[in-house]
């Protein structure tokens, strides 16, 4: 048993983008091991809602069963000190 947590992203341009930020498995293996399928429901999904592209989150590692998708960006990130918390 799986899921994955989508949104869409509409850009001032029209684009749109099914956005996969978070994904969660009983079992990693087997959910690696269906990498192809899951991409195949997700791009489905994604046309079905007229969407232009699929952009997933996820680390590096992911590369390597992501058949097919490039990386467009880099994602940066801050710890803000204890102070700055509320």
């Amino acid at each position: 048993m799986g899921a994955v947590v989508t949104r869409v992203l509409t850009f001032g341009s029209g684009r749109k983008v099914l956005l996969a930020q978070l994904a969660a498995a009983d079992n990693y293996r087997v959910a690696l091991s269906n990498m192809a399928m899951i991409q195949g429901r997700l791009e489905l999904f994604a046309s079905k809602l007229g969407c232009d592209a699929v952009r997933i989150y996820g680390r590096p590692g992911w590369a390597k069963v992501l058949e097919g998708y490039g990386q467009p960006f880099v994602a940066f990130e801050r710890d803000l000190p204890d102070g700055c918390r509320s």
